[in-house]
């Protein structure tokens, strides 16, 4: 399931890119209000998570939380967390059953060191994305979208 996951994590996060990409670029910085002050803030903290969890897997003298140069041009900035999602998803799909049991050892952003399966540590990474689109639906709203796409599981599962 975390490899299926994988791929729907990334057609998901390019429907929702694809409707940022409709919106001016004052909307897409516009102080909107929820987890994060903005919809280019949300795609820039969306891209520095999974660059820091693939790290973490794939690299982890990389694994370092890197937001800063997140690109600040709209277009620039949607095409590299698109760019990070796809990462992902070659990554979980290169993957063989057994390692999803890989136990990982990481330190967290506040230095606490875990030890997780690969498993439940991909699910997080793609609850926490799901957590964050429906946030960006919200702001979308708020900034005057009017037409959304539907980025449910079962969709991606049926389509």
């Amino acid at each position: 399931m975390p490899i299926e996951l994988a791929a729907y994590n990334l057609w998901a996060n390019s429907l929702i890119a694809n409707t940022i990409a409709q919106i001016s670029d004052t909307d897409y910085r516009k102080h909107i209000g929820s987890s994060f002050a903005s919809i280019s803030q949300t795609v820039a903290h969306l891209y520095a998570a999974e660059q820091l969890w693939y790290n973490r897997f794939v690299q982890p003298e990389k694994a370092i939380w890197d937001e800063a140069n997140f690109p600040q041009e709209q277009q620039a900035g949607l095409t590299a967390w698109i760019g990070a999602s796809r990462q992902f998803a070659n990554y979980a799909t290169g993957l063989v059953p057994a390692q999803l049991d890989d136990i990982i050892a990481y330190t967290d952003l506040k230095g606490n060191s875990h030890n997780d399966s690969l498993k439940v540590l991909l699910q997080h990474v793609f609850n926490h994305s799901t957590h964050h689109r429906g946030q960006l639906v919200t702001m979308l709203r708020i900034a005057g979208a009017t037409t959304m796409p539907r980025t449910d599981f079962i969709a991606y599962h049926r389509k």
